[in-house]
């Protein structure tokens, strides 16, 4: 015979090892989520080997890689890969030496290649193997969640879900005595909740005393740092001096707490106080307690209490939130006051020199491929990027590596626009083009290579030259642009 005690620590040993279960499966899920863009870097960085074409694709490879690994064996790799290229260059048309000597670069390519392929096949096995178990047990969590709710506010075990569990026992090597007497636990829990006695005390109950539901918390937040933060407010909130320790509760206003850490601390407490509150109103729902007046009052006035502290840890949530959103507001509208007292009517922050060839200038000749809807958008950044009001993040550093680190790109939907500052605030334009990939590595080829060294006078007269390039592109937006976005 099993009395209420070895019963009750039977149910919080099943709540504790489901809560296990269930707290591994998510981890499973974003450790997966997290995986998945590896793969994909490493898929494409072994097809750039693989196509034997890595002179042609070096730009792309080095983004690919410095995205990949961390800056030690990035560098290592893109040292290799350099010398390789360099010496394939250089001994173009020496054909018996060629053999012999790019053998050993081969060599360190093909080391490369297999340390890379070799990672991408152990995680691409890692990630099908986890998927699958995703899926198989997908299922199995609902019901494992269902479960500790219902033992947790005292609601009905489903029987599909009371299957699921008792299958899970059995295929975890749980002892047989153990799956029987969980059996036994669950049908006795769903005996008591059906109990039509307290069926009628507990709508009673739900009719006099407001349901409070949790809240939506954001797991991946989750840190041991931030639950012991929250386990230290509830217990503040619990407290006697609730209404002045709020006033220690993380402020979002201050701005030395992130908006997700806040929501996640503030929510957190506000269901612990919810979840205390849901219990109180299952123990009014028991005998021992129903039939006890003086016991019944000490859980009722518990009830109340919990009620206060919450409706404060609500006030103090919006209240600071409300303030935090007006706070940015008023940043913003400060910000855009700033650019309009700085715009100079007329009055150019850089000089733009639009680079030609056999007097064509390449922005012009580009904006020929490329959809006329799109006009309006490279006339856009051009005139915003030489008056200085272009938002700042439309404005990016090409890639890291150090052959390119002179290039940026100004960007607005798909539209790249490729430059290069070249001094005494002078930026040379080399070109547009409409990106088809994440990232474009042929059309940033493209672009960079028609750069050329100017000399003094060339720049003069590329600014000479400037706004009347800068009305052929306005032009071109304002006849075909328009006709384009009809």
């Amino acid at each position: 015979m099993n009395t209420n005690f070895q019963i009750k620590n039977e149910i919080e040993a099943l709540k504790q090892k489901l809560y296990v279960e269930v707290d591994d499966y998510n981890k499973m899920r974003v450790e997966l989520f997290k995986l998945r863009p590896r793969l994909d870097l490493l898929r494409e960085i072994c097809e750039i080997f693989e196509s034997h074409e890595i002179e042609d694709n070096i730009m792309g490879l080095f983004i690919l890689l410095e995205l990949a690994y961390d800056k030690s064996v990035y560098t290592f790799y893109e040292d290799k890969i350099l010398d390789y290229v360099t010496a394939k260059e250089n001994l173009k048309g020496k054909s018996d030496f060629f053999e012999k000597e790019i053998e050993k670069y081969n060599s360190d390519i093909n080391t490369i290649y297999n340390t890379i392929k070799n990672e991408l096949d152990y995680y691409t096995a890692k990630y099908n193997k986890e998927r699958k178990f995703i899926y198989l047990n997908k299922y199995n969590m609902i019901s494992f969640r269902k479960i500790i709710s219902a033992f947790k506010y005292e609601n009905v075990i489903e029987d599909n879900d009371r299957n699921n569990l008792i299958k899970y026992l059995k295929t975890s090597s749980t002892p047989n005595d153990k799956v029987l007497l969980i059996k036994e636990i669950v049908n006795d829990h769903n005996v008591h909740v059906r109990d039509p006695k307290r069926k009628i005390r507990k709508d009673v109950i739900e009719m006099y005393l407001k349901k409070f539901h949790t809240l939506p918390v954001d797991e991946s937040t989750e840190t041991d740092e931030l639950k012991k933060l929250v386990d230290n407010y509830t217990i503040l909130m619990k407290s006697d001096d609730y209404e002045e320790n709020i006033k220690v509760m993380p402020k979002l206003s201050d701005g030395k707490i992130s908006e997700k850490d806040f929501d996640y601390i503030y929510k957190s407490v506000i269901n612990n106080i919810v979840d205390q509150m849901e219990m109180c109103k299952n123990d009014l729902c028991d005998d021992n307690v129903y039939n006890d007046k003086e016991l019944k009052k000490l859980v009722c006035d518990e009830y109340v209490n919990l009620r206060k502290r919450l409706i404060c840890l609500f006030d103090g949530y919006k209240s600071d939130k409300n303030k935090y959103f007006e706070q940015k507001e008023l940043e913003k509208e400060k910000k855009s006051l700033e650019i309009i007292e700085n715009i100079e009517e007329d009055e150019d922050k850089r000089n733009l020199l639009f680079l030609k060839k056999n007097d064509k200038v390449y922005i012009e000749s580009d904006m020929k491929d490329i959809p006329e809807e799109y006009y309006e958008r490279v006339y856009t950044l051009i005139d915003t990027f030489r008056n200085g009001t272009l938002n700042k993040d439309s404005i990016r550093q090409l890639v890291s590596n150090n052959k390119f680190r002179t290039y940026r790109e100004l960007r607005d939907d798909q539209v790249r626009i490729v430059y290069k500052e070249v001094g005494n605030n002078n930026y040379l334009i080399l070109g547009v083009g409409v990106k088809k990939d994440n990232i474009d590595y042929k059309l940033l080829t493209r672009l960079t290579k028609r750069y050329k060294d100017l000399t003094d006078d060339e720049i003069e007269e590329l600014k000479e030259d400037s706004k009347e390039e800068i009305e052929s592109i306005k032009s071109l937006y304002l006849t075909k642009g328009r006709k384009g976005n009809r």
